[in-house]
């Protein structure tokens, strides 16, 4: 009995407080949120889990008010997504980690383990040549549905784009951030599950964001095309173009045993990019180097 005296302490304390007043940054349910991609399967369906956080004083800080693991699927032939969730909870003290654990379990043992590849996008803009605006900044690459509908929510942007393993579905996750006046980030999600009418979407997108990095490196943005050709080469590993320009902004930056590895990647997928390598004076400060030289003989 003693023991549920500083809970029940906490509970009449929590009770106490006044509500809280409208938030000017965030009209949102949550203080903050947490999402993740746990894996695909070998279908059009992603396992996800999503939380949200309470309000300062309206439960306890660390733990979740609203848990949701489960699943976004689109049947064969439909173009709607359906959420099916193994874990739901909502409201103060609704947290319970071992149903949480136990619902990540089974969704691994049902075949939502493979990784898929994931596109980030830059808030920055990007380059005004080479139609890479359009290419970047809207989603006519992928295709989709007619009925798809995006987040059109005040704040939310679309930073993520998650692809199926076979590259016929894509979770693209709209994304919300701000800081407090401590300066602690506050990110909110919405993810939305869509067809992709382009098999090849992936690699489109990826030579954008490579064409994109080069320019901007062109340009004296040397950050921004470190970034931006490192997304390429994270959403598309098995494309060599990728792999060898992020490896070059690599060298160029100083990064040699990063740079080694891209290069021995692109080369592995296309030799080409040994002769091509020798000439490009990107790799010119590793033309001495003794991995250098064996990658490109």
């Amino acid at each position: 009995m003693r023991l549920m005296r500083p809970l029940a302490l906490l509970l009449a304390g929590l009770a106490l407080l006044p509500p809280r007043a409208p938030a000017a940054m965030f009209d949102q349910d949550f203080d903050r949120e947490t999402f993740y991609r746990l894996g695909w399967n070998d279908a059009c369906s992603v396992a996800v889990l999503h939380y949200g956080f309470p309000f300062l004083g309206e439960a306890l800080a660390a733990e979740p008010v609203m848990s949701r693991i489960g699943t976004y699927t689109t049947a064969p032939g439909q173009t709607k997504p359906e959420a099916k969730w193994l874990y739901l909870a909502k409201g103060k003290f609704s947290w319970k980690p071992e149903k949480a654990d136990k619902a990540k379990t089974d969704l691994a043992k049902k075949g939502y383990v493979k990784a898929g590849y994931k596109e980030t996008l830059r808030p920055d803009p990007v380059v005004d040549d080479r139609d890479l605006p359009r290419l970047l900044g809207t989603l006519d690459t992928l295709k989709l549905p007619a009925d798809f509908a995006p987040i059109e929510e005040p704040g939310f942007r679309l930073a993520f784009i998650h692809y199926s393993p076979i590259g016929a579905c894509g979770l693209l996750v709209y994304y919300r951030s701000g800081t407090t006046k401590e300066g602690k980030l506050k990110e909110f999600f919405r993810p939305v599950l869509a067809r992709i009418g382009n098999p090849v979407a992936r690699t489109d997108r990826a030579l954008a964001h490579t064409t994109n990095g080069l320019l901007l490196f062109e340009r004296g943005d040397l950050a921004g095309a470190l970034a931006e050709t490192r997304i390429a080469a994270v959403m598309a590993p098995d494309y060599a173009l990728a792999r060898y320009h992020y490896g070059g902004q690599l060298a160029l930056a100083g990064q040699t045993r990063e740079a080694l590895a891209e290069l021995e990647a692109a080369v592995r997928m296309d030799p080409q990019y040994k002769k091509k390598a020798r000439s490009d004076l990107d790799w010119d400060s590793l033309a001495k180097h003794p991995s250098f030289k064996e990658l490109t003989r």
